[in-house]
């Protein structure tokens, strides 16, 4: 084995168990994906080609790991209402509100003693042990996303888990710069005067409202049935992405659909609807535009053709989803923690 850092077959399995929970299941899914099932250790990149494969085909987050379907791009969504706050303390202290009103999968607390701070992870998984390697993941995007919000790294002094195979995999591979125990919840301990410091980076995203942004990760979460299965969050920069390497390798539209897949496993045109989606989303809840302007901005012949368009894309009448959504605070100048607290009471 050349890894550094090879994966028990033992844990590729119980990793991919939400979509190939038998032993022919896990030899078909390798195969299919075009990696040896019968290894008794795998790459790092072995591992994580499988999971992103397993969350595409399942257009899960969790991969099988938790009760219902966690439509992708909603942790890292979640996560960026930490750049709401004015402080990183605050901005986890938005994490938290959130999940504690809504049906969100995941859990943030922090709690802090002698000086240092342990930001402790909740995921209720299928088991205890899906919902625990769950936190694991999500945990390393927390930090990458706190130590975004000040423009700086964190280094964490500690971590634990209630996974036993994830505790084990990770003190054999010895990939944490910290120490490594196993507990009865999931936490990252660092410095507490890291809570205290300013909001200095950008979001991972172009920066939303929080009404929007709360908009958006409400019909992620919550939508009704029926909503069209659109990449809303991130089509935009995608399609700047496709747009810029078929510049450079001067592709016609053919060779650019198939790259367009490659990048987001989503064709060309459903990118397109959803960043048009997102783009509605936006100016219905940031402006008082008429719903006819917005309509011809986006490219509708007219309002009567943009109405079932983002009905589809969001599960509600344009109307109705700029009267949920509309930014009230914006005008009268309170910060944004009090304005996102406001939007919370209103969408509860």
């Amino acid at each position: 084995m050349t890894s550094p850092h090879p994966t028990p077959r033992a844990w590729v399995e119980f990793q991919i168990s939400g979509i190939a929970p038998t032993p022919d299941d896990f030899r078909a899914f390798l195969t299919d994906a075009g990696i040896n099932p019968d290894q008794n250790f795998y790459t790092p990149i072995e591992v994580k080609s499988l999971i992103i494969k397993a969350m595409l085909t399942l257009q899960d987050e969790s991969y099988g790991h938790f009760p219902t379907k966690i439509p992708i791009g909603t942790t890292n969504l979640l996560l960026d209402l930490m750049h709401s706050g004015r402080t990183l303390r605050e901005g986890i202290a938005l994490v938290d509100e959130f999940s504690s009103k809504y049906p969100c999968h995941l859990k943030i607390q922090t709690h802090t003693e002698g000086g240092r701070a342990r930001a402790n992870l909740l995921i209720d998984g299928i088991s205890t042990e899906s919902g625990a390697a769950m936190e694991l993941s999500t945990a390393v995007v927390f930090m990458h996303s706190a130590s975004t919000f000040i423009s700086e790294p964190i280094p964490v002094d500690s971590f634990h888990s209630r996974s036993w195979i994830y505790t084990s995999l990770v003190k054999h591979n010895g990939e944490m710069n910290c120490s490594v125990h196993s507990a009865n919840v999931t936490g990252i301990c660092f410095d507490e005067a890291y809570l205290d410091m300013p909001r200095r980076g950008l979001a991972r995203t172009p920066p939303l409202s929080s009404a929007t942004l709360i908009g958006i990760l409400m019909t992620k979460l919550n939508g009704p049935g029926g909503i069209s299965p659109l990449p809303i969050i991130g089509a935009d920069p995608i399609l700047r992405e496709v747009d810029l390497q078929a510049r450079r390798r001067n592709i016609g539209e053919r060779q650019k659909r198939r790259l367009a897949y490659e990048l987001s496993k989503s064709n060309l045109r459903d990118l397109d609807r959803g960043a048009k989606a997102a783009r509605a989303m936006i100016l219905l809840s940031t402006t008082d535009r008429p719903i006819s302007a917005i309509s011809e901005e986006l490219g509708f012949s007219d309002e009567r053709a943009f109405r079932p368009f983002f009905h589809g894309a969001a599960g509600s009448t344009p109307s109705a989803y700029r009267r949920l959504n509309q930014e009230s605070t914006a005008a009268d100048g309170k910060d944004l923690l009090s304005a996102m607290m406001l939007d919370l009471q209103r969408l509860a």
